[in-house]
């Protein structure tokens, strides 16, 4: 477990090509969050911050049932923090091939379309904003 901030992070969810993704509960709150720890070292040397602080201004102003909600950045000397909202469900992909084992078949008509009615009403929000 390592404190950032008002943070603790718990334990390791992902890797991604800048950083990895932890389970992480703020301090005297048992609300689970996830937070991506970047690099800043790889981010800063790929010139991608600004894409980051692009991304950090545009999540700050979502609010939508089906966008992950942000809750903090933070930055230390060798990191970048993202505090974000967990969802514990997994991917679309994992979902899929959990689906497939347990059920032998893949989605179902109905079940596709209300995956897309939740990815498009998630659009249509983004793109009025």
């Amino acid at each position: 477990m390592k404190i950032v901030g008002d943070y603790t992070l718990i334990k390791p969810l992902g890797k991604g090509s800048f950083g990895e993704t932890f389970l992480t509960q703020k301090n005297n709150d048992s609300t689970p969050l996830a937070t991506k720890v970047l690099e800043r070292k790889k981010v800063d040397k790929n010139s991608i911050k600004k894409y980051l602080d692009n991304e950090i201004q545009i999540l700050k102003e979502l609010n939508h049932p089906n966008i992950v909600k942000f809750y903090d950045f933070l930055a230390s000397n060798s990191n970048y923090y993202l505090i974000m909202e967990f969802c514990n469900g997994g991917d679309l992909t994992g979902c899929l091939e959990k689906y497939k084992k347990k059920y032998n078949e893949t989605f179902s008509v109905e079940i596709v379309q209300y995956l897309m009615r939740q990815i498009i009403n998630a659009f249509v929000y983004i793109h009025g904003k």
